[in-house]
Order: structure tokens, then sequence, then C-alpha cells
């Protein structure tokens, strides 16, 4: 029958796999297709240079220590965790309305996989060396589904910021297969019990 054609088995079993690769490895049709559109919207916590971004619900607790730390700019999506839970497509007119009010800034960084690769931004953890944040870590690192083709740039960053990278997991899934000793990027990871690099760079643990 195919998860497309079973809302709750779609909910319940699918791993969602759309979501970094855009079609279902066996065959059917993206679940997108009957989903509601998820709507999204910007809301300007605190002015700064540079601007972090959260995903309300996900990061915004990581989000508001780092804008506190760093004296940057702080903006909360709300919507968007909706996308990347349950599936569905995003409402394009929310989401274009979303990236005009976030190019407003001019360094604009994204906590969250989900938020870079939803809304185009940059991934808040290629720049913690210029931005003067710490990892002391040694070890895995997972590189997020949604951002593979940066990971060489990822391993770089996180080198700079004093990790000692000693192997990188691209194949597992955080939501599949979880993975202990592994550093995770996702902020996600914390609803798991695994360590993320923000727990790292905020003190969290």
């Amino acid at each position: 029958m195919g998860y497309s054609r079973s809302p709750t088995l779609w909910e319940e079993r699918c791993a969602k796999c759309w979501r970094c690769t855009f079609e279902c490895p066996l065959g059917y049709a993206l679940p997108e297709a009957f989903g509601k559109p998820v709507k999204v919207e910007v809301e300007l916590v605190r002015a700064g240079t540079p601007l972090l971004v959260s995903v309300g619900g996900l990061d915004t607790e990581y989000a508001e220590k780092l804008s506190e730390r760093l004296g940057a700019g702080l903006a909360v999506v709300k919507g968007l965790d909706a996308r990347y839970t349950r599936g569905g497509p995003l409402d394009r007119s929310s989401l274009e309305r979303a990236k005009r009010k976030l190019a407003a800034s001019t360094r604009v960084y994204a906590l969250s996989p989900e938020a870079a690769h939803a809304l185009g931004l940059e991934f808040l953890p290629l720049h913690f060396p210029k931005l003067g944040l710490r990892v002391d870590y040694e070890g895995v690192v997972h590189v997020p589904c949604l951002l593979r083709s940066a990971e060489a740039r990822i391993a770089e960053s996180l080198r700079g910021a004093g990790a000692r990278v000693t192997g990188v997991d691209r194949d597992s899934c955080l939501r599949v297969r979880p993975r202990e000793r592994v550093l995770y990027l996702c902020p996600r990871a914390r609803r798991l019990g695994l360590p993320s690099v923000y727990d790292l760079v905020t003190g969290a643990r």
C-alpha cells in the first residue's frame, strides 16, 4: 500500500527520507501529497549582528544562551519544526516573507539543520571559530542529513574551534538509528538524551 497512502503508518513508521533526498527510496509518492502546508512566521526577539535564528520549540533555549553570550541578535521561526516533525510542505508565501525578513540582517546563522535547510541560511557551527566558540571534544561527529554537502566545511570548522574530530558519521539517522559516543550537531539530539554540540558551547552539560 505504501506509506504515502496511510497517514497513520507514515506518522509512526516512515523515516521521512524525503526531508533529505526529496524522494522515497521505496518509490512511493511523497507524503507531502496529502499534507497540509505548514505556515512559518519570524519573530524578531532581539536586534543585533550576527542574528541567530532559532526554531521555536526545538533550540530556543540554546539560542537564547548564545545570543546573550555573544551579544548577538535573536529571531525565532515559528511553525518550522512541524515541517520536519510531522511532515508536510511549507507554505510558500509565508516562507518567502520569512526569508525577506531575515535578509534584512547582514550575518544570519541558523542553529538547526532544519532552519538552515528550509530558509537557505548559514549553519552556525560553520562559524564557531570566528565567533570565538570553543568545542572541547574528541571523537566522532555526526553530520546532519540535511547538510551533507557541507561535511568538509563542518569538520574543518569544528577543528578550528578546538575539536579533535576522529571520524565523521554520515550514514546513521538521529531519528531512525541514534548512536551513542557520537557528537550531534542537531539540537534535536537533546530530546533523545544524546549530546549536542550546543551543550558544549553553552555549558548545558
